[in-house]
């Protein structure tokens, strides 16, 4: 899957929307993001499997899901419309969460 930011009507957009999310995200945190671009992740929450992938709903908030992103040592955090995008702080997944990187992220 290419990279590509949910409602951004451009490629510049996504790019320049993408990169504030990236900064709330940090600030809200505290922790420095990796340069990976997460598509998806799959990890265990309450007994339960998630499947958090961008431009989909989350299955617990219902919300849309703008980025994901990956952290040093870290949670993964997951961006929706209200946890790290327009309000809040990003939702936290466990860090031995299963990834999917978007195309350019993925190693030849």
């Amino acid at each position: 899957m290419k990279f590509f930011l949910p409602l951004a009507k451009d490629a510049e957009t996504a790019e320049k929307d993408y990169s504030a999310i990236k900064e709330n995200a940090e600030r809200h945190s505290g922790w420095k993001t990796l340069p990976h671009r997460y598509f998806s992740i799959d990890y265990m929450h309450k007994g339960r499997k998630i499947h958090n992938e961008v431009g989909k709903e989350d299955p617990e908030t219902r919300e849309l899901v703008f980025a994901i992103f990956g952290v040093d040592g870290g949670p993964f955090l997951v961006c929706t419309t209200h946890r790290g995008v327009l309000s809040g702080s990003a939702m936290m997944a466990n860090e031995d969460a299963t990834p999917t990187l978007f195309e350019k992220d993925q190693k030849p």
